[in-house]
């Protein structure tokens, strides 16, 4: 769901999807304009014909990314006759689907620390998210919309546990004990 994937590929869409799979792979300081213009096969002129920083840039995409991510979800999950269950389903799909979720989704909350646009885009992502999971627990577990918050909240903590279980290489078992995952 997050990947983006482009059929007519112009120079800006190239551009998108290389700023994406390079925030995946590298930190914000690690990454350039020219480095993203050589992953994206484009002149850096066209590059910052664009965007002109690369700030502007990493927000753009970042932004359109998590806006094409939200609706995609909520139609998924509002097309649903179990939203409670496609919305375990739609995460558990795009954890599994996309290696590089995880590392894409830590890099840009450790970045909105210290940029106040993505900080925002991530706020807003963020309450757009809880308000839509906590009126599916409230419509189809009939409970108030305070407990339908919690659940919600606790829900998105374990999505939460599990990108740090992947990024740290470990998986906690329910006796708090540390087990190394198992790579084949």
């Amino acid at each position: 769901m997050i990947h983006m994937s482009f059929h007519k590929k112009n120079p800006s869409e190239k551009i998108k999807e290389a700023t994406i799979n390079m925030l995946a792979q590298y930190t914000y300081d690690e990454i350039s304009m020219r480095k993203i213009a050589k992953e994206a096969n484009v002149a850096l002129g066209q590059l910052t014909y664009y965007y002109r920083t690369k700030e502007n840039l990493i927000v753009s995409v970042v932004k359109e990314v998590f806006e094409l991510f939200y609706d995609e979800f909520e139609k998924t999950i509002n097309n649903s006759k179990n939203k409670v269950e496609k919305i375990k389903e739609g995460v558990e799909s795009v954890l599994k689907e996309d290696s590089q979720i995880d590392r894409l989704l830590i890099n840009i909350l450790s970045q909105s620390q210290i940029n106040k646009k993505l900080q925002n885009i991530l706020s807003t992502f963020w309450q757009k998210i809880v308000l839509l999971i906590t009126s599916c627990y409230m419509e189809e577990l009939k409970i108030t919309e305070q407990e339908a918050n919690l659940k919600a909240r606790f829900f998105i903590g374990g999505i939460v546990e599990n990108i740090v279980e992947n990024i740290l290489d470990v998986k906690f078992n329910v006796n708090n004990n540390v087990l190394p995952i198992d790579k084949d």
